[in-house]
Parts: C-alpha cells; sequence; structure tokens
C-alpha cells in the first residue's frame, strides 16, 4: 500500500501504509547487526582473549590449581542458540503491552489531541 501524505494545518498526516511490515524489517536489520557484531566479538575473544595479567599476581593460583590470567570464550552452539531463543521469547513478552495499548488508540483521537 502507497503512503498518501498530506498538511492540515501545522500537521503532518501519513496514512496508509503497513506498520508491522516496517517493523518486520527493522527487526531483521536489527537481528543481521546484532548477529554480526556479535559473532566479531566472540571470535576476539576466542582468538585473543582478554588478558589480565596487568591486574594479577604473575601467578594466579588457587588451592594448587594454576589459573590463566589470559580469558577466552568458547564457541558453544547449543548454548548460544538456548540464549537466542531465550531473548526471542522475552522480545516477544516485553512486546504485547505496548501492542495491546496501541490497539486500544484511536489514531483521529490522538490527532485531535496534538
Amino acid at each position: 500500500m502507497a503512503f498518501q501524505e498530506g498538511r492540515r494545518g501545522k500537521e503532518h498526516v501519513v496514512a496508509g501504509g503497513n506498520g508491522a511490515l516496517l517493523g518486520g524489517e527493522d527487526g531483521a536489520v536489527g537481528i543481521a547487526v546484532g548477529t554480526t557484531l556479535g559473532s566479531l566479538a566472540t571470535w576476539y575473544l576466542v582468538a585473543k582473549g582478554i588478558d589480565l595479567r596487568a591486574f594479577l599476581p604473575e601467578s594466579l593460583e588457587f588451592g594448587g590449581v594454576v589459573f590463566d590470567p589470559i580469558l577466552r570464550a568458547a564457541w558453544d552452539w547449543p548454548w548460544m542458540a538456548r540464549i537466542a531463543g531465550y531473548v526471542a521469547v522475552l522480545a516477544l513478552v516485553a512486546s504485547l503491552y505496548p501492542a495491546a495499548k496501541a490497539v486500544r488508540v484511536v489514531p483521529a483521537e490522538v490527532m485531535r489531541a496534538r
């Protein structure tokens, strides 16, 4: 559906369009950008890690176990998939209240109030 624009006084009115489609596109872009940045950060932490030698004594030992002062990440696909599922469910649940509230709003009344 094409957008129809018009001016009425100082208000700028946009009618038509599909908000769900635009929101879906924004969500897809967000998922792609977040996945890319998260993968790059994990790749860096797997390859290089975080060097804590400047903050820790020369040998870090607890109970006879010597710890490496460089913290490294690991690719754990089942755990990452589980976290992605949790985030998707949390985002869906978090969007239910605002969506239910927005459905009850009559656009003409909101525009008249402004």
